[in-house]
This record gives C-alpha cells, sequence and structure tokens, in this order.
C-alpha cells in the first residue's frame, strides 16, 4: 500500500486568484543568461516515471536522486537524522481495511531503509476502530498537506488535515474536515525506533483540533502552510500564523490565523490553491495562472513568473530569496516543468530539461537544513 497525495494538493493546474495576475508570456522564451547562483538545500519533486516518486536535486538542477520508492509520497522534515542523514516522510497510510470496505486511515512517518524497503512508524491512532462503530472519527487523510513539520526547522511537530466523520448506520458522512497539531518531536520519532509507535490518541494532550472548520458543512481546509512565526509554547499552545486555502460556497478563500488571539482574516478576494508562506519574513507566494507575491495584509501585490500555461506549487528558498515553481504546458501533449527563479521575479533558470517533460513533475518543498538535530 503506497501513499498518495490528494489530487487538489499534487497540481492545481489553474484556478481563482487574488488579484488579477498580470499578462502572460509564452512558454519556451530561452531562460535568460546568466543566472542568479542558486542557495544551497535540496528540492524535493514528484516525478512520474514509473510510477512515480519522490526525487530530490540541488538547487541548480543537479545531482537528481530518488528520494523515496516509486508509488510513496509525503512531505519531509525539517532536519536530517542519524549517521546516515537520513530524512523522516509524512502521510496517511491505511493500517486497517474492514469487510465492508470501511478503512482506518492514520498518520505515519517513514523512510527508506537502504535496501530498498520503508522503515515506517504509525504515529496516532484515533480513527475508527471497528466497522461497526455506531459513531467514529476517520482521519481519512488526503494528504500531510502544508509543511510536514513546522517551519522553524526545529521539528517539533506535525500538523495535519484530518476529516471528520460519523457513521448513521449504513454510510460514512463527512461533517467537516480540521487542521489538527499532533505534538511529537523529530527525536521522538526517531528514538520510536526502538521504543515501539506512540500511537497517539484523541485523548492525548499532545494532539490537538487547532483550527476547526467554521462549521459541520463542506467548508474545509484544503491545504494550510505555517509561518516562519510559529512556536510551540511550554504549555502545549502554539504562537504565530497559520494560512489556510478553504473551500466556501461562491469558491476557494485563502485565510490567515493568529494563533496566539485566534484572529482570521483574508490577505486578499480571491483564493489560491496553490501557495507557501515565506521563511522568512510574513511574504506569501501564489500560483496558478502566474507566479506571485503579496504580504500577509495584501499589500505588495508583485507578479514573478507569467506564461500563457498553467503555473503552481511555488516553494521558497530557505532564505527567501528565490523559489521554485511548476509550469503545466497542455499545448500539444502534456509537458511540465520546474525552473528557479528570484523571489522578486527576473531570469529563470530551468532545472528539469533532462527529464522528460511528459511525465507529471512537481516541486514539493526547498529543505535547506541539512545539519542533524
Amino acid at each position: 500500500m503506497h501513499l498518495r497525495l490528494g489530487a487538489k494538493f499534487l497540481i492545481s493546474l489553474a484556478g481563482a486568484f487574488c488579484l488579477a495576475l498580470g499578462p502572460a508570456a509564452a512558454h519556451g522564451d530561452k531562460p535568460d543568461q546568466p543566472s542568479p547562483s542558486a542557495p544551497p538545500g535540496t528540492v524535493y519533486y514528484c516525478y512520474g516515471l514509473g510510477g512515480g516518486g519522490i526525487w530530490g536535486m540541488n538547487a541548480d538542477g543537479s545531482g537528481k536522486f530518488q528520494a523515496l520508492p516509486a508509488g510513496c509520497y509525503g512531505m519531509p522534515s525539517s532536519r536530517v537524522y542519524g549517521p546516515d542523514r537520513h530524512r523522516w516522510w509524512f502521510g496517511g497510510r491505511t493500517v486497517a481495511t474492514y469487510e465492508n470496505g470501511a478503512t482506518q486511515v492514520e498518520l505515519c512517518a517513514f523512510r527508506p531503509d537502504g535496501a530498498g524497503g520503508l522503515i515506517e512508524i504509525q504515529l496516532t491512532n484515533v480513527g475508527r476502530q471497528s466497522a461497526d462503530d455506531p459513531e467514529f472519527i476517520n482521519l481519512g487523510f488526503t494528504a500531510i498537506q502544508g509543511q510536514g513539520f513546522s517551519n522553524d526547522g526545529l521539528d517539533t511537530f506535525v500538523s495535519i488535515e484530518g476529516e471528520w466523520m460519523h457513521w448513521d448506520g449504513t454510510q460514512d458522512v463527512l461533517d467537516s474536515k480540521h487542521i489538527l497539531r499532533v505534538r511529537l518531536t523529530g527525536a521522538e520519532i526517531e528514538a520510536a525506533q526502538q521504543t515501539g509507535s506512540p500511537k497517539l490518541t484523541l485523548a492525548d494532550p499532545r494532539v490537538r483540533i487547532l483550527w476547526p472548520t467554521p462549521d459541520l458543512s463542506w467548508y474545509n481546509h484544503q491545504t494550510h502552510h505555517w509561518g516562519p512565526d510559529v512556536r510551540d509554547m511550554p504549555d502545549g499552545s502554539l504562537v504565530g500564523t497559520l494560512a489556510s486555502q478553504f473551500a466556501w460556497e461562491g469558491g476557494d478563500r485563502l485565510v490567515l490565523m493568529d494563533l496566539a488571539t485566534g484572529r482570521t482574516w483574508k490577505p486578499c478576494d480571491g483564493g489560491a490553491m496553490d501557495f507557501r508562506l515565506s521563511p522568512v519574513g510574513q511574504k506569501i507566494a501564489i500560483g496558478g495562472g502566474t507566479i506571485a507575491t503579496l504580504n500577509y495584509d495584501g499589500s505588495d501585490f508583485r507578479t514573478i513568473a507569467t506564461s500563457l500555461f498553467s503555473l503552481g506549487n511555488p516553494c521558497w528558498s530557505p532564505d527567501a530569496t528565490q523559489m521554485v515553481y511548476r509550469e503545466h504546458s497542455w499545448s500539444g501533449p502534456n509537458k511540465y516543468y520546474i525552473y528557479r527563479i528570484p523571489a522578486t521575479g527576473g531570469r529563470k533558470v530551468l532545472l528539469t530539461k533532462d527529464l522528460d517533460p511528459r511525465y507529471v513533475t512537481y516541486p514539493i518543498a526547498w529543505v535547506g537544513n541539512d545539519a542533524p538535530p
């Protein structure tokens, strides 16, 4: 059984945007040279060749390697662990299937074992425990959406989107989807290889509903990301900024929350399925018809990259000076490219010129903290 991210997170071909995003430019224009040098770190990306999987490369496009086996997907930890400097990955995993077809999906951490397989640890045990439960909560993950670990690079907690469901006697009924915080450090997950899986339940204080949906309806979180100011406090609370894309009546909405006060606001009038918060300062990158940036309060809107085709999946460099993004061309056969560009706009650099563009390809993270904890 493999981990698969929800399609809405993987690729957003086009969609509603915060503002009109400026004129388009045709794909195929050669990037200007010379280009700015790439910041250090590893760009992780999905590549559809041979059943897919997660691959990594240097930020200049060199040194490509397969990070996860074909068919496996997830989000990486901020730091590396152990003498082999491995990363943990996070995703929803089906841990039980019942006779009526119902499943129990839980949050798991996994990593390659160096021999072609995976080491896997089940982190939660909050889903349905029996096919006959009259009521239950099912964390039927669409994905580990947003950052798998906190943006501060300390690997102090994992965030997930859980579908809260109930059983009406004949079928599963989706009530709502909330963002939950699971407080497990990277060191604790690493130690769980020897001590056994934590399998946290909803009764555990380390599992907390962080941002519920407005009501029990289809007004649901679709994807979320943490700001660089988020911190885990000694009392278990969080401070900082969390952003979420909601499915809302009349369209999508991008909403930010001040975790200390609970105040929420919209930085713009529309949505942005593909978005990331900058790891430095208070900037948001959004994708779709173009790549653009704006401040948390909606000011200083700037178009960074344009195309006649769909641009999305922006990922900031660790120092926030550059970003990578995906271009999807549907002129003739579908083609996918990953580019790097300065965060203020300028010359773009094609990073995947040695890959077959017919296979679905898009960045998922640019991780730069390679120091062991």
